[in-house]
């Protein structure tokens, strides 16, 4: 997932995830529910941000920046 606005999206759901454990914490709720999810989603936004990376190295290196 190396689509920019892919990547958008998935930082923004990570976002809302991260709000809404903070709410079910200050609430004095069972936080953990999304953990995993939350994990799962931080790992396929590190995955497609080096994906991107890689593509703009490929890019600069073939002269199409």
């Amino acid at each position: 997932m190396s689509n920019p606005s892919q990547l958008f999206l998935l930082a923004d759901h990570i976002k809302l995830s991260l709000l809404e454990r903070q709410r079910a914490i200050s609430l004095d709720l069972e936080p953990n529910a999304q953990d995993g999810e939350i994990s799962r989603s931080l790992e396929s936004l590190r995955e497609g941000l080096e994906s991107a990376e890689r593509e703009a190295q490929r890019l600069v290196s073939a002269g199409d920046a």
